[in-house]
């Protein structure tokens, strides 16, 4: 029986299916979690198969000043005095039937992590899912003119294994977890496959990060034993490395503080100058046309 919150409304038949989430707010820097969760909608022309009613899991108002409240809001448009539009959090399931994948699409739950966790994990059994992935991405001093660095956490052994021969590091933290980290906690207590793939971004980069979403999606790949064609995001991202290096190419400021992120890359820097790259791109950033 589905959860009450769960509303599923198309059934294809789905054998030993994949799922790819993805979740705005929490590690979607360079919007790399639903950017990927994005690209692989439209590559793939994925349709939706079920919703979660977002009622029970999300905050639409928060104490405090107006921007941070503003994060937890529904978004309106008003024309002319008339209300056209009143967008709450969505929280959606779609299926590429042909690729037996599934792709989750939504921002991280405010509340009742176990509920929500119950929601996915329905849809996972009842798709006929044996291995599922995280895709998202944490903000760092690295710069885009080297391979990106990966981070994974994964629900056992044959998972651990399965991100580390794709190059992936295991993730070693402490402090506060998302949402995908309590998913990873019960696909483990389930004795399902699951892993994160978590790709640093640079810190200065405005809006969507095509080498990074390319970068992650290639290593999902090859960790859920998937032949997706990323060819057309291949070409996206050069696009945004370069038109990248041209922003740069006029701030020359800029640009010298990128070469110091090389040097920190490269583990030529002391923590001393470490942290004065820190409180640089803590209130710089650039953005690429």
């Amino acid at each position: 029986m589905s959860p009450n919150s769960l509303t599923i409304h198309r059934t294809p038949d789905l054998n030993k299916s994949r799922m790819i989430l993805g979740f705005s707010g929490w590690m979607d820097g360079g919007q790399v979690s639903t950017g990927a969760v994005e690209y692989l909608t439209k590559q793939l022309n994925a349709e939706s198969i079920a919703n979660i009613d977002p009622e029970p899991y999300y905050l639409y108002s928060f104490p405090g000043p107006m921007e941070v409240s503003a994060a937890f809001r529904p978004h309106t448009r008003i024309e002319d005095g008339v209300i056209t539009a009143l967008d709450g959090p969505e929280a959606e399931f779609l299926a590429a039937d042909e690729e037996r994948i599934i792709l989750f699409s939504g921002r991280e739950p405010n509340m009742q992590w176990s509920q929500f966790a119950d929601d996915v994990f329905h849809v996972a059994e009842k798709f006929d899912v044996d291995r599922l992935c995280f895709v998202g991405s944490v903000s760092g001093l690295l710069p885009h003119t080297r391979k990106p660095l990966f981070w994974s956490t994964a629900s056992s052994p044959v998972v651990r294994q399965a991100v580390i021969d794709q190059g992936l590091t295991p993730t070693n933290y402490e402090g506060p977890a998302g949402f995908a980290t309590y998913l990873v906690q019960r696909a483990q207590e389930l004795h399902l496959p699951m892993a994160t793939v978590v790709v640093g971004v640079p810190p200065y980069v405005q809006g969507r990060n095509y080498q990074c979403i390319q970068a992650v999606l290639e290593k999902v790949n090859g960790i859920m034993e998937l032949d997706l064609d990323l060819s057309n995001l291949n070409k996206r991202s050069n696009e945004f490395v370069s038109r990248l290096n041209s922003a740069l190419e006029k701030r020359p400021e800029f640009a010298e503080q990128v070469r110091k992120l090389e040097q920190h890359y490269d583990q030529e820097l002391n923590v001393t100058q470490e942290d004065e790259l820190k409180q640089w791109f803590d209130n710089q950033d650039i953005e690429v046309d």
